[in-house]
């Protein structure tokens, strides 16, 4: 018992409730990188141990979440990291390596760990030294304590201790430093002694993540579609009007019995209290540590990740959508997007969110209100920015956004204003921002700026393995399309739809060389390429007279088709090749004036002029139904419906002969002379004009 208190002295904190700074990492070229996110503006160094580093952050109580620190870097060089006291975070190296830091924003710490040794002059060589900490809230050590004696405590004294210990424990393992796997320990017999092994109740692990299990005496999720009652998500009866931060110390009260028993009641209340105030994590680890006689457990865990903007691994809202209960609020937050249209029940879910406590309001109203433009219900989305806004001026910025993302789709240049306001105070709101703002130059097919960019390519690094880390990415991707950099665009392509609308951009943005260098080959392409692109990709390499490469993409990956626009693309590719007839096979049957227009013009190519103009006159290209009345020679029909000096030329072919005047014999030569001359002048023109082109 003694060596697990002393362990647990080490993770005390502060009265006040501690802040925490998450560190993530990601691997480069050369070095790994560690990112610290301290929230706001410290003061920072970091200087030499004997194994490695020390990160020492001037912040009271501040403390670390390491759970993500080797999610994206392997162990070559970052041996581990572990809290060495509030603010101090030990770096060991696992090579011989050094490190440099710098301040990407006030509030962003980022620590280089490169190959090799240090510059001479290097500022983080200084030796720094690791302090005993002071765990707030006890006395200070006393002669007695070093003789080996301890001061005896009373009651009251033994009371606050616990309480103390208590908080440790919570505020440990929610930083994933210590994992309290607690079996059900039985009342003690008097015959039977039960030994467990303390390593069995506390085990002290490098903090690379939570371990998280259910028990197997937890209830089952319901089964998918069966609405769950407002009796299980009854959050708005879950809070509390007393200040957050007093209420820790109190939640972590009476959560264990005489007999260090779980109390179920207890971790119920308190994971529920947690869920209410948006501390998801944190009543994720009570449900985890104490799973015995807890109603629920999938639901807690579910609301724990949905609180804190995560999708729950286990979904016991799957199909709920249209429940009449706070189930269908759950159940869209619970999806990644709504379909267009989608049928979902707005009031229950209206209700159950303007239920919830203030905070969570803010908290997961844009995520809510996204989902509702994605279903095209404007008004759904308006009423839920109304709920944010309504008594909780901390939501101003968070309702800035809401009404940016509402103005984009009327009034764009507002929004991209109001977008980029939201961005240039580098918070919380940013990668919402930045990802808003490529989304309207993706809309206009306009450039993203190049500062624009680089904040996206910092933030995606940031945000790697966390709840925006695939939305940063698409918007990175369809950001360096635009900006006609597609093959950076496509390594940053985290899933194949964002790679689709990079093939898209391409097929619509890129020169000459990049499409002869990037859609040269089309086998290179995913199956799933929209007809759409494939039919921009065709009709680009026809222009560029590469018929073979536009015939490549029409065919690739597709079986024959009698679909009208697939038999018409069939019959431009044969045009292309001079094969009038392939081209007429493909386009018999099919109506309208494009493949009119393309009928007209293989009839012509095979020499039957009189069979086009019918096909130019529905297809209302008249100078072509002209041109084919001329070479049909139909001197008639040009007379009549032709223009300027063609109508003129084929009306003396096709007036009647003049009548000979037996009596009058010099008129009738005069006549003839004169219609003569008349004839003459015409055709005169009319070669010059078909010698200048003007056929």
């Amino acid at each position: 018992m003694g060596r697990f208190l002393v362990l647990l002295l080490l993770f005390l904190p502060s009265p006040i409730c501690a802040e925490i700074a998450r560190v993530t990492s990601g691997e480069h070229d050369g070095f790994s990188r560690l990112v610290v996110s301290v929230g706001e503006p410290a003061t920072w160094k970091l200087g030499r141990l004997e194994d490695g580093y020390l990160l020492q952050i001037s912040k009271p109580g501040l403390t670390f979440d390491l759970s993500q620190t080797f999610r994206r870097i392997p162990k070559t060089r970052l041996a581990g990291v572990d809290v060495a006291a509030f603010g101090k975070l030990r770096i060991a190296m696992a090579c011989d390596c050094h490190a440099e830091a710098f301040e990407f924003r006030p509030g962003i710490i980022v620590i280089d760990l490169k190959s090799g040794s240090p510059r001479k002059d290097s500022p983080f060589e200084m030796p720094l030294l690791i302090d005993n900490p002071v765990i707030p809230g006890l006395p200070p050590s006393s002669k007695e304590a070093e003789s080996g004696s301890l001061p005896l405590l009373d009651d009251l004294a033994l009371g606050g201790m616990r309480k103390t210990i208590a908080e440790g424990i919570g505020a440990a393992a929610t930083q994933g430093l210590v994992d309290l796997s607690t079996p059900r320990i039985a009342r003690p017999k008097a015959v039977e002694q039960v030994s467990t092994p303390q390593s069995e109740h506390v085990r002290v692990k490098p903090p690379e993540g939570l371990e998280t299990h259910i028990s197997e005496n937890a209830e089952k999720s319901p089964q998918d579609g069966a609405c769950l009652g407002e009796d299980s998500l009854l959050l708005p009866e879950w809070s509390d009007e007393a200040p957050v931060f007093g209420q820790f110390s109190a939640l972590r009260q009476d959560l264990v019995g005489e007999f260090d028993e779980p109390q179920p009641e207890a971790v119920a209340m308190a994971a529920r209290r947690y869920i209410a105030m948006g501390f998801g994590a944190e009543a994720a680890q009570l449900a985890n540590t104490f799973p015995q006689g807890l109603k629920d457990i999938p639901i807690l865990l579910a609301l724990a990740r949905l609180v804190d903007g995560e999708r729950p691994e286990r979904n016991p809202f799957t199909g709920m959508e249209g429940c009449d209960s706070p189930a269908a609020l759950w159940s869209v937050l619970a999806r990644p997007s709504l379909r267009p249209g989608e049928r979902v029940n707005r009031d229950a879910i209206y209700m159950g969110f303007s239920r919830l406590p203030l905070a969570l309001r803010e908290s997961l109203g844009p995520g809510l209100a996204e989902r509702f433009r994605q279903n095209r219900d404007a008004e759904m989305v308006r009423k839920i920015r109304d709920v944010m806004a309504r008594g909780s001026p901390s939501a101003s910025s968070a309702v800035r956004a809401l009404d940016a993302s509402i103005a984009a789709e009327e009034a764009p240049r507002e929004a991209e204003r109001s977008f980029r306001n939201i961005a240039s105070w580098h918070d919380e709101l940013e990668p919402a921002a930045l990802i808003a703002l490529v989304d309207i130059a993706w809309k206009a097919s306009a450039p993203v700026e190049a500062g624009l960019v680089q904040d996206l390519e910092i933030l995606a690094q940031q945000y790697r393995g966390q709840p925006d880390d695939q939305r940063l990415h698409h918007a990175l991707a369809v950001a360096l399309a635009l900006n006609g950099q597609f093959s950076r665009g496509f390594a940053a392509a985290a899933d194949n739809q964002t790679r689709l609308i990079v093939w898209d951009i391409l097929a619509e943005r890129a020169g000459s060389s990049d499409l002869l260098m990037l859609a040269s080959d089309a086998s290179g392409a995913p199956a799933e390429l929209p007809a759409k692109t494939r039919s921009v990709l065709v009709a680009r390499f026809m222009d560029l007279g590469l018929p073979e490469l536009a015939e490549s993409w029409a065919t690739q990956g597709r079986p024959a088709s009698e679909d009208a626009s697939d038999r018409l693309l069939s019959a431009r590719l044969a045009a292309q090749r001079k094969d009038a007839a392939a081209a007429l096979r493909g386009l018999a049957g099919l109506e309208g004036p494009e493949a009119d227009a393309l009928r007209g013009a293989m009839l012509m190519q095979m020499g039957l002029s009189a069979e086009a103009v019918g096909a130019f006159r529905r297809a209302g290209d008249d100078e072509a139904m002209r041109q084919a009345l001329r070479v049909s020679r139909s001197w008639r029909a040009v007379a009549e419906q032709d223009q300027g000096i063609w109508r003129k030329a084929a009306a003396f072919d096709s007036d009647s002969p003049v009548e000979e005047l037996a009596d009058k014999p010099l008129a009738h030569a005069r006549s003839l002379v004169e219609r003569s001359g008349q004839s003459r002048s015409a055709l005169e023109k009319l070669l010059a004009t078909v010698a200048g082109g003007g056929l």
